[in-house]
């Protein structure tokens, strides 16, 4: 039984066409059939190589699919480090600009302080100054106030008779010096 009776793909007249063709008439094979065998071993090479072809590409495409998915995502993450970057960057220039005005407040503040420092130890000087001032010319008038009580009580407790003209001027010239003195003395105290 020969293989072409076995499939019974074609009807007899065909098939026995067929057989002489590819046969001959009971001889070896012919040139044409060699050409047939060849013609089909070529077709069956090209198909098992396209078919090889067509796996190795898709498996080739889908790791490039994979690949450039990889990418794609990889690029999001780099652009999205890159603001928060730029966001960083940014908040520290502006954190470096209050930075560098406290710094410049703080160097104002201490110039005006070591100033307001210089400006109140030459106040309080000026304070001791005039208040010794105004100690000696509580004193001097002190005394001069004492000085008239003293020559009051002495021109009312001696009778008109008993009052030396002398020591009445001497008295007043005495307090009249005190009180230019004191006179000096507050126009030197005052600022």
């Amino acid at each position: 039984m020969d293989a072409v009776d076995a499939t019974r793909v074609l009807p007899g007249r065909t098939r026995a066409r067929l057989r002489r063709v590819l046969l001959g008439d009971g001889a070896p094979l012919s040139a044409r059939a060699h050409a047939a065998l060849l013609l089909a071993a070529v077709l069956l090479g090209a198909s098992l190589s396209a078919a090889v072809f067509v796996g190795v590409w898709r498996d080739t495409a889908v790791r490039s699919d994979r690949a450039q998915a990889a990418q794609a995502a990889t690029r999001q993450q780099v652009a999205a480090a890159q603001a928060q970057l730029a966001a960083a960057e940014h908040a520290m220039a502006a954190t470096r600009a209050t930075l560098a005005k406290a710094r410049k407040a703080q160097r104002t503040l201490a110039a005006r302080a070591h100033h307001d420092a210089a400006a109140a130890a030459a106040a309080a000087k000026r304070l001791d100054t005039a208040g010794t001032r105004a100690a000696a010319l509580a004193r001097s008038s002190s005394t001069l106030a004492s000085e008239l009580k003293a020559l009051e009580a002495y021109v009312q407790g001696t009778p008109a008779s008993g009052i030396d003209p002398g020591f009445l001027v001497t008295q007043i010239d005495y307090m009249l010096r005190g009180a230019q003195e004191l006179s000096r003395a507050a126009r030197a105290a005052s600022p």
